[in-house]
This record gives C-alpha cells, structure tokens and sequence, in this order.
C-alpha cells in the first residue's frame, strides 16, 4: 500500500510538472496583417507559429518604468515572451498584447549603456496601442505614419525617464538602411522622428520647469587627479534632493582591485555623506550607478550644482592617494642622517691621512734617522697607516652618498604621494571620510 501511495504521488507531480508550462503557454496567431513590428521580420519560423510565455522580472520592471512615465495602467497591457525577433505590438481576443524576445533582452546588460535600447523598442510597441494603430492597415503609406508615430511616442517617454538623446535613438541606430520592407520608412527619418520628439519634450519639460530629471551636469573635479583616475564620463542628474551621477571605469589588464570615490576640493564645505552605491564601488565598467541624498546632508541643490568642486575618482587599489605621516618620512630622513655622517667622518679620516703624508716623515727618507727610533713608527708604516686611513674615507663618502641620494629620492617619492593626497577629500559613503589629506602637514 505504501508503495502504492509513493508510485501515485510521483506521477501526479510529473503530470502537474508537466502541464504548468501548458498552462503557461498562449497560442498566438500572429502574422504580418495583425501586427507591428520593431523591424519587419518577425521570426524565422513560419508565419503564425508564435507562442507566448511568462515575461521576466527585468521586462516586466522596464514595462512598469515606461508605463508609469506615460501614466498609463499596466493592466491595460499583456506583456509576454515569445519567439519574435525583438518586439511586436498586437491584438488578440480583444487583449492588447506586447511581445518580446528574451534571446533579445538578455543580451543587453541592465546597468550598460545600451540598456536604453530595450525601453525605446518596447516603448515604441506600446506607442502602437497607445495611438490606436490598425494593425490590419495594409496600405504600405498608412504603415509607415504608424511606425513614426510610434518613434514619436518613443523620442518622447525615453526623455521624461530621463535618457538623453543619444540614449533614446540608440535602438534605431541600430537598425540598417535598407535591410526593410516599404512598410517601414528609412531608418534615418526614424532616427530623425525619435530625436525631434525627444527634442521637442525636453523643450516642454523645462519651459514647464517640471523637468523628473532635474538638471545634468559634469562633474569635472575628479580630472585634478591625472591619469591616477580611472574615472571618466562622469554626469549627475541633479534632482531636487538627490544627485544621481553615472561614470564610466575602464579596467586595467592584469588589476583586479579598484575603489571608486565621491571627491571634492581639499577645502570644500561640500561633504558627501548621504551616499548610495547602486554599483560595486570596487569594479571598474561602463555605467557604473550612485546616488548622493545631499537634502539628508543639509545642503540645497544650489549648493551642490558645482562641476568643478564635485567629481569621481576611481583607483586602483594600491594606488588610492593617502597622505604621508610625520613617521613616513622617517626612512628616508635617517639615510640622509647616517649618509651625512658618514661623509663628514670619511672627510676627517682623508684628513688624517694626509697629516701623516705631509709630517716630519715625508720630509727624512732615511730610515736610519733619529726620527724612526725608539717606540715611533717606521717609514713603511707611516704610510701604510695612511693608505688605510684614505681608503676607509673613500669607503665612507661613497657608503655617504648612496645613503644620502637613496633617503633625498625617498622623501621626494613620500613628498609627491602626500602632494597627491592633497589634490582633494575622497568620500566612500556611510557618513564616512575615506581620505583626509589634512590629517598630517596642513
């Protein structure tokens, strides 16, 4: 019997396995008549061959995003998976329906620069129903308004979720000239369409002086560290209450360890400390994400529109500016001490030689002379005193003068580390100073 009971539940799990994907799966009857594409060719699989699955959490967020700036009800729209080359706008049972590509989605990386490319063609999908598009026009001029009217609609939600644009014209870009049928127009009139439609909303948008985006600016301080910097690209989006900054990073071959900063001026009353990574800190790349809360800081966005006393610094790890303490320079202050002393000391031994050679002996060559009785020194030993007392000076000077040039070369090598360190304030986030250079030295 309880065989019998295990036997039964294994197969009612493999049936109830075995049917949630069916339960999942739509049939969707879909051909070039009753739809709109981002491009004309569908798929590669016969025509009406479309199945549609369960979206993804990264689709569905994007959906949500281009829905919310268009103040538009989600639920109006099915979003679904399907085998369609990247996206396609379309009517079924009454249901409007959006479908992409998860092949297509996943090849761009949410946090790349290209991630835009995924909002403008879904956006445009969804212009489609937006308009009130027919999609059984098959008039090949009717078409083509409809696919710049979507462009349009495109240009224009990209610029209220804040994407410049470069950002907005990105998924057109591309596109090839020609690679289409003549229900589509020329990829350049709806590059063209896409950047006056982000134009013209951006006009509004700031006429209005309700702009979601706030104002964007460079953030040049990061520059003052030189090549040391890894940082570049650096923008912000100064919003009300917070700053939303987007960098770039380019990593070093071989170099696995890298810390990214806020900065600002060694004098600076601006203090970041509000601060959220929305990238790792400690990796380099493309569209690397922070975001400053400078209202929980006390200041005000006219204190903190500042391009040149705001920037990003990222370094490597080994190589993060830090100022030197008095104990640093220690090292190399010793060196140039012994060094020093073992000059003068080799200075007064080459003296000492040199007495010998010009006393009484140098002028009495003969050894027989009074001058070399008793308990005195014979001629040969005079001199050989002093070949010993010369060789130890030259020993010495040059022992000196190593030691001096290696401790001046050490404290030039701390002097310029600690100059560095001064270039500006390094702020990790978490109310913290990662690097004060005027800890030591002011």
């Amino acid at each position: 019997m309880k065989t019998t009971l295990t036997v039964f539940r294994c197969a009612l799990i493999f049936c109830i396995c075995l049917q949630t994907p069916l339960a999942q799966t739509l049939r969707i009857n879909l051909d070039k008549n009753n739809s709109c594409s981002y491009a004309e060719e569908l798929s590669d699989v016969p025509e009406t061959e479309y199945y549609g699955y369960y979206p993804s959490d990264k689709a569905v967020k994007v959906m949500e995003e281009i829905l919310m700036a268009a103040s538009l009800n989600p639920s109006a729209f099915e979003l679904k998976v399907s085998n369609v080359k990247n996206a396609v706008a379309t009517v079924e049972n009454g249901k409007r329906y959006i479908l992409y590509s998860q092949q297509f989605i996943s090849q761009v990386d949410y946090d790349a620069k290209s991630k835009w490319i995924v909002y403008s063609i879904l956006a445009h999908e969804i212009g489609h129903h937006i308009l009130g598009h027919n999609f059984q026009e098959t008039n090949p001029e009717h078409r083509k308004q409809m696919e710049l009217g979507a462009d349009e609609f495109s240009g224009a939600i990209l610029r209220s979720m804040c994407a410049e644009e470069a950002d907005a014209v990105a998924a057109i870009s591309t596109l090839k000239e020609g690679a289409y049928s003549p229900n589509y127009p020329p990829v350049s009139a709806r590059k063209e369409m896409i950047s006056n439609s982000w134009y013209i909303k951006d006009q509004d948008l700031k006429r209005q002086g309700r702009d979601p985006c706030g104002q964007t600016i460079g953030l040049e301080f990061g520059e003052k560290f030189g090549k040391q910097n890894l940082a570049e690209n650096v923008r912000a989006q100064v919003k009300e209450e917070e700053m939303i900054i987007t960098f770039d990073a380019e990593a070093i071959p071989g170099k696995f360890a890298y810390q990214s900063y806020m900065t600002s001026p060694r004098y600076s009353n601006l203090t970041p400390s509000s601060i959220e990574w929305l990238s790792d800190p400690e990796k380099p790349g493309i569209g690397r994400h922070l975001v400053w809360y400078f209202r929980k800081d006390g200041y005000t966005k006219e204190q903190v529109l500042k391009p040149q006393g705001l920037g990003i610094a990222v370094f490597e790890a080994k190589k993060v500016p830090q100022p030197v303490p008095p104990l640093g320079y220690s090292l190399g202050g010793t060196a140039v001490l012994l060094g020093t002393g073992a000059v003068i000391y080799g200075s007064q031994l080459k003296a000492d030689a040199l007495d010998l050679y010009n006393n009484p002996y140098a002028a009495v060559r003969d050894p027989g002379n009074d001058v070399y009785q008793g308990g005195n020194l014979s001629r040969t030993e005079t001199y050989n005193s002093a070949n010993k007392k010369y060789r130890n000076y030259q020993m010495y000077r040059n022992v000196g003068i190593a030691l001096i040039g290696g401790g001046v070369a050490l404290l030039i090598h701390k002097i310029v580390k600690h100059k560095k360190s001064k270039v500006g304030n390094l702020f990790a986030g978490d109310g913290k100073v990662k690097v004060d250079p005027g800890i030591f030295f002011k």
